[in-house]
């Protein structure tokens, strides 16, 4: 006997199909809503969630009605004219109101920074998160490999780049985990993720190469209260633990037992108390610690 359907069965699989349009139109709006959100939920959480590994993905601007959003949405310059006039402090308050982090605000000012060297043609490192990012745009032409000194800046620009770096310097001195140059960055990825958000920054991952700069560490770690592990800038390579290339790792914490057999790339992490331990695995997610340079 053919199975008549009823007026309540048809009325559920009418149900299941709106719902199931609803979520497929829905969905994004409701992942564009998470996303704005979620920043400002990272900078309070400990430990965190995990951060994007794209520069323009750690930026959701939540007002696009400011000039300067909406220029950089457009064409990758927050200031376009930056060249010709005075930034003020009218123009860096109105990037901390269109983002909803401390984090994301410190990128915003290091972008203001970097694009004024960009438009001269600097070659920023091809590793780094800036000049993927900057060779998306016709107006960068990554002609200066040398670099660029102060005298192919205007007086202006020169200007504009102390008033940035001043704010950024004051910003990051700041930050809850920070000390003597050093931060603890309450966020968490893989190495790559942690170096290329470390250059968004400013910095560069740590190089602990004294008992000073491990003490501060070590303080900030126990501030912090995080039970995580931190990426630093060590490696393993030939044999040897290395920071850079000129440079081996002489001064060390390692924990017992450590450093443990490693193969070439293996990365020197320090633990939740302090104590330095290897990692294999570059994709584990971490927090992470950076040195400024000033």
């Amino acid at each position: 006997m053919q199975h008549k359907i009823s007026t309540g069965e048809r009325f559920f699989i009418a149900f299941c199909l709106l719902l199931i349009l609803c979520i497929a139109a829905g969905f994004p709006i409701l992942y564009i809503r998470i996303s704005s959100r979620s920043p400002e939920r990272r900078e309070a959480a400990m430990p965190s969630d995990v951060i994007s590994d794209q520069l323009t993905e750690n930026l959701v601007f939540t007002d696009l009605s400011i000039p300067a959003a909406a220029s950089f949405e457009q064409s990758g310059q927050l200031f376009p004219d930056s060249d010709e006039r005075a930034l003020t402090e009218e123009d860096i308050s109105s990037l901390k109101s269109c983002v909803s982090s401390s984090f994301q605000y410190r990128i915003l000012i290091r972008l203001a920074i970097n694009e004024i060297y960009a438009r001269k043609g600097l070659h920023f490192s091809e590793s780094g998160p800036f000049w993927s990012f900057y060779s998306n745009f016709d107006w960068y032409t990554d002609a200066l490999r040398d670099g660029v000194s102060d005298n192919d800046l205007s007086e202006q620009e020169k200007d504009n780049v102390s008033f940035l770096t001043r704010t950024e310097k004051a910003e990051r001195e700041n930050a809850p985990y920070y000390r003597d140059l050093v931060e603890l960055v309450p966020l968490t990825g893989s190495y790559e993720q942690a170096r290329r958000y470390a250059t968004c920054l400013g910095g560069s991952l740590i190089k602990i190469t004294d008992n000073g700069t491990q003490e501060i560490v070590e303080d900030l770690i126990g501030s912090s209260e995080a039970k995580e592990r931190f990426w630093t800038a060590g490696y393993y390579q030939d044999g040897k633990w290395r920071w850079d290339e000129t440079s081996a790792v002489d001064f060390n914490a390692w924990a017992g037992g450590e450093p443990s057999e490693s193969g070439s790339g293996a990365r020197l992490l320090v633990s939740e108390d302090g104590s330095w331990v290897t990692e294999e695995d570059l994709s584990s997610s971490c927090m992470f610690l950076i040195r400024y340079n000033r």
